[in-house]
């Protein structure tokens, strides 16, 4: 620590042009010298270690420099502070060191970054584009099959199935009618969306919906399918020595395999 402070104090005091310079400069500690460089050889040797001078910036200030530097000195702040006090000084230091800004202000933005972030903001927007056609084209979807089942299949089982089932099923459909309607006026609707026929899609189409808010997927089918497949296959195989306890680890053993398949197709694996 000795070291660098002494380095810094002849940077400041000198102003040497780089590196090679400044390890040039008269300077002994510890008995080593005459030479900043020679006091960083004869320490390396004492300690053990091997230490270097990477690089340097001399700054005259505007205002008042304050430093920050994070624990394990791997991260450090320097900033030049015209007005307010040293306290809100040391709290942008250490803002500055969370948050890794890349400029002062806007004028000091790369131009590559700049491109990089519109981007990036076209795409989401292009994006949002590609949901909202989405979702009108499921609410248009929905329309008609409301339609199919209220004009059609509704009145044809009335009085073969309880009267309160029949109702239930107007609500929801009049509830489902309200939330098209805002979907179709622009609003956006934060809500999850939920698949109920999970079973069949392929891995694509799966990750697509995913990608576009997909937060369920129904797919007991698939997994009632292996439990048959499973029970089939192991009494196929196991007709003279069948064993309960066997069988249970055979369809345990698939319906787990079929789990962590959608649990990697979902991008929940390790989650839970």
């Amino acid at each position: 620590m000795a070291f660098c402070k002494a380095a810094a104090a002849l940077v400041a005091e000198t102003n040497p042009a780089d590196v090679a310079a400044l390890s040039s400069l008269p300077y002994s500690q510890d008995g080593f010298g005459p030479t900043l460089e020679d006091v960083r050889k004869g320490l390396i040797g004492k300690i053990g270690e091997n230490m270097s001078i990477r690089r340097f910036v001399r700054i005259d200030a505007k205002g008042k420099l304050t430093s920050y530097v994070h624990g394990g000195s791997k991260i450090g702040v320097l900033i030049d502070v015209v007005g307010g006090d040293e306290q809100m000084a040391k709290d942008l230091a250490m803002h500055i060191a969370a948050s890794k800004p890349k400029a002062l202000d806007s004028s000091g933005v790369p131009a590559d970054l700049l491109d990089t972030e519109r981007r990036i903001a076209v795409e989401k927007a292009r994006e949002a584009g590609r949901k909202g056609e989405i979702a009108r084209k499921i609410c248009h979807e929905l329309i008609v099959h409301s339609m199919i089942e209220e004009e059609i299949f509704y009145p044809a089982i009335r009085g073969k199935v309880e009267d309160d089932l029949l109702d239930e099923s107007y609500v929801e459909h009049d509830g489902a009618k309200m939330l098209i309607a805002e979907i179709l006026n622009g609003r956006e609707i934060r809500a999850p969306l939920v698949i109920h026929g999970g079973t069949g899609l392929s891995d694509e189409v799966t990750r697509r919906l995913v990608e576009l808010g997909g937060s369920k997927f129904n797919v007991s089918t698939e997994l009632k399918h292996v439990l048959m497949d499973a029970t089939a296959g192991y009494l196929a195989g196991h007709l003279k020595d069948y064993n309960p306890g066997k069988l249970d680890a055979a369809v345990f053993a698939a319906t787990l395999e079929a789990i962590r398949r959608w649990m990697d197709i979902l991008g929940s694996a390790g989650q839970y």
